[in-house]
Order: structure tokens, then C-alpha cells, then sequence
């Protein structure tokens, strides 16, 4: 019985990281096609699927952005980070969604923390300098 409980739960694994790839997939491609409200649609559902992969959180962050939802990519990106808070990147985003949005001191706390990452981010350089 339990090597059949087993044999099962690794196949619904299985299957959910397939739809998970499946979502991350199409989630790409409406960014890329710039259907951002698809995209941020299948990001929604890929980060239901695996709330612990940054790249999607991120990504919805972006979809989000380019929907001029700050807020929501605010809040997308703080997943982000939490979960790779090793990613310049990620904070130099984050920063971007905080400035965009109003909040300048929590734009500036995020780019201060991607330049303590790497020193050479041009654009966290640049932003923190402008704010």
C-alpha cells in the first residue's frame, strides 16, 4: 500500500512540474508576443503551482510592470527576492516597481542592496543616482 501511495504521489509530482514548465512556458511567450495580461495571467498560475521558484515571481513581477500594476510587481518581486536574495537583478527590479510606484525610499533601499551584490549594475547605479 504505501509503495503505491509513494508511486503515486511522485507521479502527480511529475505531472505538476510538467504543467508548472507548461505555464513558465507560455508565460514567456505572451511577454514575448507583448500580451502582458497572459502572461502575468499564466505567471499567476505557474507561482500557484511552485511558490518557491524566484524566476517565475520575477517574471510575474515583469508582466505586471509592463501592465503599469507597480503595486502588484512590487509585491511579485518582493517574493523574488525573498526566495534568491543573492539576485541583483531581482533588487534593481524590485527598485524599479518601488520608484515607478511612488515609493522612493523603499526604490532606493533596493538599489542600494543590488549595487552591495554587484558594484557594477549600470542600471541600479543610475536610478539610485537620478532618485
Amino acid at each position: 500500500m504505501r509503495s503505491t501511495m509513494r508511486a503515486t504521489m511522485r507521479s502527480t509530482m511529475r505531472s505538476s512540474a510538467g504543467r508548472f514548465d507548461e505555464l513558465r512556458e507560455q508565460a514567456r511567450a505572451h511577454f514575448q508576443a507583448r500580451r502582458f495580461r497572459e502572461a502575468a495571467q499564466a505567471y499567476e498560475r505557474a507561482t500557484a503551482l511552485n511558490p518557491r521558484h524566484a524566476g517565475s515571481w520575477a517574471g510575474l513581477g515583469a508582466a505586471r510592470m509592463a501592465l503599469r500594476d507597480y503595486r502588484g510587481a512590487a509585491q511579485a518581486y518582493q517574493r523574488a527576492v525573498a526566495l534568491n536574495p543573492r539576485s541583483s537583478g531581482f533588487f534593481t527590479s524590485l527598485g524599479h516597481a518601488y520608484r515607478l510606484g511612488g515609493n522612493r525610499n523603499g526604490a532606493r533601499a533596493a538599489y542600494q542592496r543590488a549595487l552591495a551584490l554587484n558594484p557594477n549594475n549600470r542600471s541600479a547605479q543610475q536610478w539610485l543616482q537620478q532618485l
